[in-house]
Parts: structure tokens; sequence; C-alpha cells
């Protein structure tokens, strides 16, 4: 029977460790879980490094690179900033929980996900970040969708890479 070696170079700012065919990938903020087929062999080497042994090569090459694209995500998480520009429009945290006030006489509660942290940047902007840029984004929508940009005046809740879409009015003589 042949067994198929890799080794992966684990960064340093990450921490791993094994525990019944799941490895966990963590740092200060994020962690990851994933688990292992059970013909498949991880052990924790000196100078971090990760080896991986297995008797099925392309199961080798498909866990080696997701194990190398979560160091990656956890390393360098995604951002993404909604901002307003309702009048009297604020984010607030308050015991944990982040609020938006844009636009209504009361405060909204922000949806919380456990992959995703928010940071209030001014009063009328805010960054979420997440190792994974599809739940940053779906995130970031929801909050979006609270407020939409008014399609005459342009006031409501957006992402900050796209500019809120605004109708001219023409006026008849």
């Amino acid at each position: 029977m042949v067994i198929y070696k890799n080794i992966i170079n684990q960064p340093t700012e990450l921490k791993v460790s094994l525990l019944d065919k799941a490895i966990t990938i963590y740092n200060d903020k994020y962690s990851y879980t994933l688990k292992l087929p059970k013909f498949m062999k991880l052990e924790l080497m000196d100078n971090n490094r990760l080896l991986i042994e297995t008797t099925n090569r392309p199961d080798l090459k498909t866990i080696s690179t997701t194990i190398q694209s979560l160091f990656d995500t956890i390393i360098a998480p995604c951002k993404v900033v909604v901002m307003s520009n309702v009048m009297g429009s604020k984010f607030q945290e308050y015991n944990g929980n982040y609020y938006v006030k844009a636009g209504y006489s009361h405060f909204i509660k922000l949806p919380n996900h456990s992959d995703c942290y928010y940071t209030i940047l001014t009063q009328t902007s805010i960054m979420i970040t997440s190792p994974f840029k599809d739940k940053a984004t779906n995130l970031a929508a929801t909050i979006c969708n609270m407020k939409k940009p008014d399609a005459y005046k342009g006031r409501g809740l957006y992402v900050e890479t796209q500019e809120p879409r605004i109708f001219k009015t023409i006026k008849k003589q």
C-alpha cells in the first residue's frame, strides 16, 4: 500500500490543534475546525509544520489546499464598510450589541454572526470583518436592506465601494 505525504508550513501567527480526526486552526479572534477523512493522518512537526499522510492522492491535494486556504483567510480577513448618508443616522454599540439609527425614531439592532465582527469607524460608518468573504458581504447586504438608498435623494445605507444611484427629475416648462 502506497502512502502519500505532504508537508504544509504553518504561519507563526496561527495556532493549530489536533483532536479526534479534526484540525482546529485559530488565532485571537477566529477559529475554524475541519474534520478529516478516516484514512488520513495529520501530525504536528517541529518548526510550525504539518505532516499529512494518506493512501488517496487526490484527497491529499484537496485537504492540503483547503488547509492552506484556511491559513490565508484567517490571517487576512475580508473587510466591508457600510456607510450611511441619512440625516441623523448613527451607528452605536451598547452592551456588546450594535445598533443603527437610519431615518427612524428608534435604533435597529444589527444581526450577529459567529464569524463576523463589527468596528465603528465614525458615527456614520461601520466595518464588518470576517475571514469568510461571503459571510461579510451577506451581512453587509442585510444591513443595507434595513434602509435602502432613496432613488431621488440617495439617502440610505450602502456599501462603501458602491455609489447610491440617483434619478434626475426633469421639470416640465
